[in-house]
This record gives C-alpha cells, sequence and structure tokens, in this order.
C-alpha cells in the first residue's frame, strides 16, 4: 500500500502553502481553478475559500457544476456534464502552462 507522507506543523502557524484553507492571509499564491460541485457536502467551504483567494488579489476562476455531486466525473464519465468539466479545466490547465 502507497503511503503519503503526513505534513506535521507541530505548533507553527499554518500558512497559506502548508494549510490555504487554513491560513490567514493567502496573498501571493499562485493562479486557482477551483471547481464545485453544487450537490457537494463541502460545496459552501469550497465557495469560501474561492472569495478568500480573490479578496486576497489570487488570479482565480471559480467554477460551480450545476447538478454534480461529489465524484460525479468518476460516476459518469461519458455525461456531457463530466465531459464540460473535464474540457474546462483541461484548457484552464493548458492555458496556465502555455
Amino acid at each position: 500500500m502507497l503511503r503519503r507522507p503526513v505534513l506535521d506543523l507541530g505548533s507553527a502557524a499554518a500558512d497559506q502553502y502548508a494549510a490555504p484553507a487554513r491560513a490567514q492571509d493567502l496573498a501571493g499564491l499562485p493562479p486557482a481553478y477551483v471547481e464545485i460541485c453544487q450537490a457537494d457536502a463541502l460545496r459552501d467551504e469550497a465557495m469560501e475559500y474561492g472569495r478568500r483567494l480573490m479578496t486576497a488579489g489570487v488570479h482565480t476562476e471559480l467554477h460551480v457544476v450545476p447538478g454534480a455531486f461529489h465524484l460525479f466525473e468518476g460516476y459518469a464519465p461519458d455525461s456531457r456534464l463530466a465531459r464540460r468539466a473535464l474540457a474546462n479545466w483541461t484548457s484552464a490547465l493548458t492555458h496556465a502552462l502555455a
């Protein structure tokens, strides 16, 4: 079984690189693409994170996928919705790397 390393911050405060959702200041982070599923249990937290990135001046693309639930692309990869979401984020990634 592949084990991922665990980041232990100890008593240090979370900075924007170690734990961006817990950091007080997100300024200076690289551009972000945030895809949020409308029916995801973490939707509100993801929306708040996207808002915080934008408020901090981080170039952020925020996409809400209507009617989608967490991991919808895995359950229905050939659906029109999954294909559109895939096209959106791969386009953003291609643009960012160009």
